[in-house]
């Protein structure tokens, strides 16, 4: 369990569609209340065109967004907390 509640934060990453390389920029914005934003293409500044939700279940992440021109995604990641 990792003893977490909430989460706050973002995680900037990149995507790619089916096999290719991914090299897409793609950003995930935790809020504290369980909400989440999303934007694919980090250079659309300010603008969040997908939003969702997420909860935690012991040391596991789920959730899921829409995005406003439609579609919508779920995710699944582990968390590891290390205490020093």
């Amino acid at each position: 369990n990792s003893g977490l509640s909430q989460l706050k934060g973002y995680w900037l990453g990149y995507y790619g569609n089916g096999s290719s390389t991914p090299t897409n920029d793609y950003v995930m914005v935790f809020e504290e209340d369980g909400k989440l934003s999303v934007a694919a293409y980090s250079t659309l500044h300010g603008s969040f065109p997908a939003t969702g939700t997420y909860t935690i279940y012991g040391n596991t992440v789920v959730g899921s967004y829409t995005y406003l021109i439609g579609g919508t995604y779920s995710f699944k990641f582990a968390i590891f907390v290390f205490i020093q």
